[in-house]
């Protein structure tokens, strides 16, 4: 298998675990889910993207952070880009 295919499906995986965990989390919480996502390539956008839409607060981060502020800006004020170091505290 190829890199690129073994990362797809990694992320495929990864997706499929955390998905219904968050969501089982989010519909028994009283509050919204404060949701932090490192790498927001094709993957990492979309479910910030959801997850903003769904009500839930976002801290989006990535290698160049500065490239985020664009999207981050799109997603309104529940989304908010840290720094890569940021995003581990």
């Amino acid at each position: 298998m190829s890199r690129t295919g073994r990362r797809a499906a990694l992320a495929g995986l990864l997706c499929a675990l955390l998905l219904p965990v968050l969501a089982a989390a989010a519909g028994s919480a009283a509050t919204p889910v404060r949701i932090g996502i490192i790498g927001t390539g094709h993957i990492g956008g979309t479910l910030a993207r959801l997850w903003v839409a769904a009500g839930h607060e976002v801290l989006i981060s990535s290698r160049h952070p500065d490239e985020l502020k664009g999207l981050a800006a799109e997603l309104g004020a529940r989304a908010h880009v840290a720094a890569r170091c940021g995003a581990l505290r």
